[in-house]
């Protein structure tokens, strides 16, 4: 997630971070940078869980889930296992 929309989600201010956010995630669909698109995707669950939107954050993570496994970012697939299970 870039920075500012980090701290903009920090201070409360989830509209903002998550439409930073999601400018992003378009640049790097963009640009045929899956990692990074899925990264998004990894933030923006967390930040849609902050907004008491947890079915649609279970399914954003599922989609970057699916996208780290697809590229073989291990490190990425356990911590999103372990953000998901927190969730639950």
């Amino acid at each position: 997630m870039p920075a500012s929309a980090n701290a903009l989600a920090q201070v409360g201010r989830y509209p903002r971070a998550t439409s930073l956010a999601q400018r992003a995630r378009r640049i790097f669909t963009r640009h045929d940078d899956a990692l990074r698109a899925a990264r998004v995707d990894a933030n923006l669950a967390t930040l849609l869980f902050r907004r008491d939107r947890a079915e649609e954050a279970l399914r954003r993570g599922q989609r970057a889930l699916r996208t780290f496994e697809r590229v073989g970012a291990v490190e990425d697939v356990a911590i999103t296992l372990l953000n998901t299970a927190a969730r639950l």
